[in-house]
């Protein structure tokens, strides 16, 4: 069975080579000879195979081995490269190459000769991009790849491609024939594991090797982290190069605006640096800026020089200027005051030798910096950097130096700002060491401060300050105050001889429902002009008082001024002065806050004050002018009982009186000299402190002048017309003694829109008052006579009271007129009629006057009343001097016209009244004891 499976062939095997023969016995040798020799024996099939992969080995795995060592040594360079890259242990080689690098760099720029071609700002440009391009990570990433793969080159050798041949053979040499698989497949088949096998050898070879290097290198950087320096020396100067050349390429498009960095350097540097150098200089500091106690020193200083050179020429100016050659006081005042006008203009001088000098430290300082040439050099660069983007955009690239150049000088300025500053600090009180600043101890600079000094006289000489203050000072009314301004109103409101006019303000505060009780606030004001003098009182009262059945009843106390002097510019002086005199027996440091000049003129407040004073003294408390000031109360009553009114009050008024005879007397002069008052005051420090001392009366104490007043007014109704009558009285005494009587009885006229009156009353008072009165103040207008002409020397002023009382009497006028003209009629009417209001009668008194029976408990009333009233008065006054010798007396007749506008609205209650003399006829007997006769028609005296 076995023989027919495996039955031999008849046929021979198809081959290409010879089929060996067989051979027989020896001893048949040369027959066989003749015979053809026996083919070899055929290889299977699978030994072929086996073959053919062998050769393929052969072949192969020289180049697997090759491929894997290749790319283990990329592996084991990528490793390296990240471990010198980024690894801390590897920290000290990156920082010694990026040093070496821009050492080189800049090492290459320094070592460049001035020949070059290159300028300092090209070279500048050029060294910061070549130091940007050494400091990126690509340049040290170059260097250090290099490095890395130089290190695993000589580690990694190529001797270890045997091992992975080794690895690689074996695949080759068991792979078992798989006949029934393409041979080329097969072959991929077994190289891909070969390639495996020797992976997995080269990954556990590389993973020794990198452990090994990174070892190796850590310690070599530890102990030469420089060993890599030399190798970036080339690129480094290479990299020079190329921005050399790209830098000086562009030099033509990188403008610079001249103007703007000439702006920028006034402005941004050197105007902040001179004011902090003015500022520690200590001047210009703000209100909650602090100042050492030397700084402070060195101002005061600068100050006192400067008043001291100043007060020193003014005083000589003022000697020697005859409009203050009257006394010593004028010269001592109109000084002083001089001196108060040069505080402020010293002031600018002192300020300009400081900023001239803090000036010249800014300027020295930004010199020495090249400043200018900084904000030009940084421009370029900025328009450099602009320019190597894109250099076609000019608009750009311009905006890019002027941005540069600005973000330069906010450098420049903090770096300088503070060696200005110090340079300050060692003129006003010297610097201190400071090892940590490089700042050497220094005293102050005395040089400097002489060399500010002489700088601040320099200004005053230029603006010729004394000069000015005196010339001001003399030109000027410096006398003036606050109450001058007043004065400009009363000039308004009595332009003329023999015109007076008043001013009332009552506030009445109910103080129960039923509103019979009432709180009194007042404010009256009233000015007179006579042939001489102008008399001007106030008065702010405050009270309380009740209303009932037509009886109005009410106590009032409260504070009196009351000044007479030539004009309105006088006497207001004076209400000024009598203020300063009581203030300072409330308040001495109040007074001379208000009165004196703050010591701005080098003396004392209380210096200041009494000049002031005395000179008020000197030029307007002439004889016959005064003023007071103290405490008034005053009780009044009114009563209405319809058929007639009537009222009655009186009063008390406790004074300090100033003249010129109760100065003289508490100084202790006698009355024929002029020693303690106006230029008699002894204008030494002690002597002006000792005349503020005596003139002190006491507030309520002490006080000099008692007035005690008394009137009673009653207003009956003679058909349709209301008559007034009154009878007033008061007694002045000064010190104790007697001084002044005065009585008068009184009459009036009146004519009111909105009442009732007689036709005759109307002509009277509607009709030829207003048109005499208006006459008087053409009269007045043409024959005015404002001012006086100033002494022989005195300084000439324009006489600003003119025009005033100009436009005062044509108002007056105007007033005059409307009363005249019918048209204003039914408007006066209408507005007297606009507010109305019931008014409580006394029927009990009314029953008295008239024997009627009660009727009614009210009646109507305007409570506008507008109108237009003759009065005609009998006047006696007489006076006595202050040793009870009669002064005269005098009993006069006078005519007069009053204008009254006043509303009464209940709580408020305002009115004005005008009033100015139509004429007077008086006899009398004068201070020489000569009788005689005085008479006036509408402004004319005799």
């Amino acid at each position: 069975m076995f023989d027919r499976i495996f039955k031999r062939n008849s046929k021979p095997p198809q081959s290409n080579q010879p089929q060996p023969q067989p051979s027989g016995p020896s001893g048949k040798q040369s027959k066989q000879q003749n015979q053809p020799p026996l083919a070899p024996a055929r290889k299977s099939p699978e030994d072929q195979r086996k073959d053919d992969l062998a050769a393929e080995g052969k072949t192969q795995i020289p180049l697997i081995a090759d491929n894997i060592y290749k790319a283990m040594l990329a592996k084991a360079g990528e490793q390296t490269s990240q471990f010198l890259l980024t690894n801390k242990e590897a920290q000290a080689l990156r920082e010694s190459i990026k040093k070496a690098a821009n050492k080189k760099v800049e090492d290459e720029i320094k070592g460049m000769d001035p020949s070059s071609g290159y300028s300092e700002s090209q070279k500048s440009d050029a060294k910061k991009h070549a130091l940007e391009q050494v400091q990126k990570a690509k340049f040290l990433e170059g260097t250090l790849k290099k490095a890395a793969l130089d290190t695993v080159k000589a580690t990694i050798k190529e001797d270890n491609k045997e091992k992975l041949e080794k690895k690689a053979q074996p695949v080759y040499d068991n792979a078992q024939p798989k006949l029934k698989m393409p041979l080329d497949k097969q072959k991929d088949e077994v190289k891909e594991q070969a390639e495996k096998e020797g992976q997995t050898e080269s990954n556990s070879l590389l993973a020794g090797f990198v452990t090994q290097i990174k070892k190796d290198l850590a310690g070599k950087i530890k102990t030469n982290a420089a060993f890599l320096n030399g190798d970036i020396e080339a690129d480094a100067i290479d990299t020079v190069g190329k921005e050399l050349t790209e830098r000086k390429r562009l030099d033509g498009k990188l403008t610079v605006d001249n103007q703007f960095i000439d702006s920028l350097y006034d402005n941004k540097l050197l105007a902040p640096i001179k004011q902090a150098v003015v500022m520690k200089l200590g001047y210009d500091r703000g209100f909650f800026s602090r100042t050492s106690d030397e700084t402070k020193k060195f101002v005061k200083e600068m100050s006192d020089a400067a008043v001291n050179k100043v007060g020193a020429e003014i005083d000589t100016a003022v000697a020697n200027d005859n409009r203050t050659k009257s006394s010593e006081v004028s010269k001592k005042y109109y000084g002083m005051m001089a001196r108060v006008q040069a505080s402020s203009l010293t002031k600018g001088s002192i300020q300009a030798g400081i900023e001239e000098k803090a000036d010249e430290i800014a300027k020295k300082v930004l010199l020495d910096a090249k400043a200018k040439d900084g904000l030009t050099a940084a421009a370029q660069s900025s328009a450099y950097d602009a320019a190597r983007v894109n250099e076609g955009d000019g608009e750009k690239i311009s905006a890019a130096s002027k941005k540069g150049a600005q973000i330069k000088a906010i450098e420049l300025l903090k770096a300088n700002q503070s060696i200005a500053v110090l340079e300050a600090r060692k003129i006003t009180k010297g610097v201190k060491e400071d090892k940590d600043k490089n700042i050497a101890a220094a005293p102050k600079d005395q040089t400097k401060r002489d060399e500010i000094a002489k700088k601040i006289e320099s200004k005053i000489d230029e603006k010729d300050v004394a000069g000015k203050a005196v010339n001001q000072t003399l030109e000027a009314d410096t006398l003036d105050g606050g109450f001058a301004k007043v004065g400009k109103i009363i000039d308004l409101a009595v332009p003329n001889r023999g015109d007076s006019a008043a001013f009332e303000f009552e506030l009445k505060i109910p103080v129960e429902q039923s509103g019979s009780a009432y709180i009194l606030f007042g404010l009256a004001a009233e000015a007179e002009r006579d042939e001489k003098d102008l008399t001007v009182n106030s008065q702010f009262t405050f009270g309380a008082g009740f209303q009932t059945f037509g009886l109005d009843a009410n106590f009032r106390a409260g504070l009196f001024l009351e000044s007479k002097a030539k004009d309105s510019v006088a006497v207001m002086k004076l209400f000024s002065y009598g203020m300063y005199r009581q203030m300072r027996n409330i308040s001495t440091t109040a007074a001379e806050y208000f009165w004196g000049q703050g010591g701005k003129s080098g003396m004392s407040k209380t210096e200041e004050a009494e000049l002031w004073a005395a000179m008020i003294e000197q030029k307007h408390m002439k004889q016959g002018n005064y003023v007071d000031v103290g405490l008034m109360g005053k009780l009044q009553g009114d009563i209405n009982a319809g058929v007639a009114k009537m009222g009655g009050e009186i009063g008390y008024k406790r004074l300090n009186h100033y003249d010129k005879e109760t100065i003289l007397d508490k100084m202790g002069g006698a009355s024929n000299t002029t020693v303690g008052f106006g230029d008699g005051t002894d204008s030494t420090a002690a002597g002006l402190k000792n005349k503020a001392d005596k003139m002190a009366f006491g507030v309520l104490k002490n006080a000099n002048k008692h007035v005690i007043e008394a009137g009673a007014t009653t207003e009956v109704k003679l058909g349709n017309t209301s008559v007034g009558f009154g009878l007033e009285g008061s007694l002045a005494f000064v010190n104790g003694k007697m001084r002044a009587l005065e009585i008068a009885a009184k009459g009036s006229i009146p004519f009111a829109y909105g009442e009732d009156v007689a036709e005759w009353a109307k002509i009277a008072s509607k009709w030829v008052t207003p048109i005499v009165g208006g006459v008087k103040n053409v009269v007045g207008l043409l024959h005015s006579k404002v001012g006086n002409k100033p002494a022989a020397g005195s300084p000439v002023k324009k006489n600003e009271n003119k025009g005033l009382r100009g436009a005062g009497s044509v108002l007056d006028t105007g007033s005059d007129v409307l009363f005249t003209v019918p048209q204003f009629d039914t408007l006066g009417k209408g507005l007297a009629e606009k507010i109305q209001g019931d008014e409580t009668i006394n029927d009990t008194v009314r029953g008295w006057l008239t024997g009627e029976k009660t009727t009614s408990a009210t009646e109507k009333a305007n409570k506008v009343l507008l109108s237009s009233t003759l009065d005609l008065s009998l006047n006696f006054e007489k006076e006595w001097n202050k040793g009870g010798i009669s002064k005269g007396w005098e009993i006069a007749l006078e005519a007069a016209e009053t204008k009254t506008f006043e509303v009464d609205a209940e709580v408020v209650k305002v009115s004005v009244e005008k009033s100015k003399s139509l004429g007077k006829l008086g006899f009398g007997m004068n201070d020489k004891g000569e009788l005689e006769f005085k008479g006036g028609l509408l402004g004319f005296e005799n």
